[in-house]
């Protein structure tokens, strides 16, 4: 239901309702703020649960966070490599690297333990802090 319904709402809208569905198609970018907002969201819940519940369980919460540097790097690092190998070093990073975690800590969150969507959120922050980065050396790099 969390994919299905949307895009056959979506698929609905095309054909039943063009004039409205090109109302919402008009706002392309607003769904990079809906998208951030729910990444909040979902990485608050996380973070709640950390400090609520999380006491007892630092040591396996330390071991998530160091798994998620480890799949991390990892994987951005092979995408770059096989970017390199056609040419796109940045989109192949982004390719393996880059993942929406949202809705998968929304689903450990809501339908696994809770601890299970630490490590979905410290992807989330590192993929977000290594992009950061990136953007900062290629913009220091451009001046």
């Amino acid at each position: 239901m969390v994919i299905g319904l949307p895009f056959f709402v979506a698929l609905a809208m095309q054909l039943w309702l063009p004039k409205v569905n090109y109302a919402i198609s008009r706002y392309k970018g607003l769904s990079f703020y809906l998208w951030s907002v729910a990444l909040l969201f979902t990485i608050g819940q996380t973070i709640d649960f950390i400090f609520l519940h999380g006491e007892s369980h630092w040591h396996v919460i330390t071991w998530l966070g160091v798994a998620s540097l480890l799949f991390c790097v990892v994987q951005f690092a092979l995408g770059k490599w096989v970017g390199g190998k056609y040419g796109d070093v940045i989109a192949g990073g982004q390719l393996l690297g880059q993942k929406n975690t949202a809705m998968g800590i929304w689903m450990a969150n809501h339908y696994l333990h809770p601890l299970t969507s630490t490590v979905l959120a410290f992807y989330a922050i590192l993929q977000n802090l290594f992009n950061s980065w990136q953007i900062w050396r290629h913009e220091k790099r451009k001046s």
